[in-house]
């Protein structure tokens, strides 16, 4: 198995890899072992070098809250949301319910048009917390009871976003919330059709090699399907995902014209449902 750190762009089309370090050791005799947050800071290198002004937001799991990951992303000029566990920073909880009770303003009440659910969304800006080196941030903490079909879900997140009642629902839905959206990525890939956990070599290379042209597949396949390409390409349809993709190589093979690709991928197909229907 290889541990790998990947950074997604979340967008409406798809979830599409911009990053990906290995975790790993370079060498055998490596003092310590390589971890997932070490090889975030490699990440970040690597990110800010591909995109130097470009402005970000990432959405962490719950493992990144901590000060040196507030200060890469101050430092790159960053805008960040993660996971705020129960355990996990324990004075920034303590001052948040605090100061909660004290400020009911920071407070708005909604209902989402996709599901019907409830959402009661909390906040507080400007969270003073003192890492372990000494290092003062300013973070926001937003809280978020969503109830949908009598069940009751939370969720709370620590951010440097400047929150108010016109942009914490958006923050929240389209920030903190869409995280799920990289899992389910990960679990497309392992579980419907791509293959990602199989072993298909025990060398490190080529499963890297592996890695990366499936991430690439990954990505068109979902430029495929979310624009129009498929209607207009294949008008009368087609059989299966894989006789596609089969078909798509030997066009690309072929020919070195899209207007020859896509003649034949059009024609294909119609002659064969014609022949079978």
């Amino acid at each position: 198995m290889h541990y790998v750190l990947e950074a997604k762009l979340i967008s409406k089309l798809g979830e599409f890899s911009v990053g990906t370090i290995f975790v790993e050791n370079e060498h055998e005799d490596t003092p310590k072992q390589d971890c997932e947050l070490k090889a975030f800071y490699r990440l970040a290198e690597e990110l800010k070098k591909i995109f130097p002004r470009t402005k970000l937001l990432l959405t962490f799991d719950g493992l990144y809250p901590n000060g040196p990951v507030f200060s890469v992303c101050e430092k790159n000029g960053w805008k960040y949301m993660a996971v705020l566990k129960s355990g996990s920073l324990p004075s920034v909880h303590e001052k948040f319910t605090s100061l909660m009770t004290l400020n009911q303003e920071c407070k708005i009440i909604c209902k989402k048009s996709s599901n019907d659910a409830r959402q009661e969304i909390s906040w507080i800006n400007e969270i003073l917390y003192e890492d372990t080196k000494g290092r003062t941030h300013k973070i926001g903490v937003v809280h978020c009871i969503e109830i949908l079909n009598g069940g009751v879900s939370h969720w709370r997140w620590v951010t440097n976003i400047k929150m108010n009642k016109n942009n914490v629902e958006q923050i929240v839905n389209e920030g903190g919330r869409l995280r799920w959206k990289i899992e389910d990525a990960f679990n497309t890939q392992k579980n419907r059709g791509f293959a990602l956990e199989h072993q298909y070599s025990t060398d490190p290379i080529a499963a890297k090699v592996f890695y990366y042209s499936l991430q690439i597949a990954d990505m068109l396949s979902q430029l495929i399907e979310a624009e129009k390409l498929l209607k207009e390409w294949f008008p009368c349809g087609f059989s299966s995902a894989k006789a596609l993709a089969m078909k798509i190589m030997e066009a690309f093979r072929n020919y070195s014209s899209l207007e020859k690709i896509q003649t034949l991928l059009h024609e294909g197909y119609c002659k064969a449902i014609a022949n079978t229907s």
